[in-house]
């Protein structure tokens, strides 16, 4: 009986060594994932918004230009995101209707 015990226990220490390694690849490549996924939409959006302009990309000024064009694009997207998640906690997500009186 104390050497079933005993290896119960040796299972459960291997098994729980075995799950913590490989929780900690499943979150590496997670967060490869999400890294490469992140690039790849600054890219296209970075290209589509800067797309039907010519922009000079040797000089300074022409860098300058669209870091600035591009900066005032996130801004605007963090300011509607703001706008639309003040209006939906505004809104009365109650299912009962308050129009009616009487």
């Amino acid at each position: 009986m104390n050497i079933l015990l005993l290896m119960g226990v040796l299972v459960a220490i291997v098994l729980f060594f075995y799950i913590k390694i490989e929780f900690r690849k499943a979150k590496d490549k997670i967060f490869i994932t999400l890294f490469i996924v992140f690039i790849l939409l600054s890219y296209f959006s970075f290209t589509s918004v800067l797309g039907g302009r010519k922009i000079n990309f040797a000089s300074f000024s022409g860098l300058s230009e669209a870091g600035s064009i591009y900066l005032s694009w996130l801004g605007s997207i963090f300011f509607n995101i703001k706008s639309i998640t003040g209006n939906a906690i505004k809104m009365n997500w109650s299912g009962k209707n308050k129009t009616r009186t009487g």
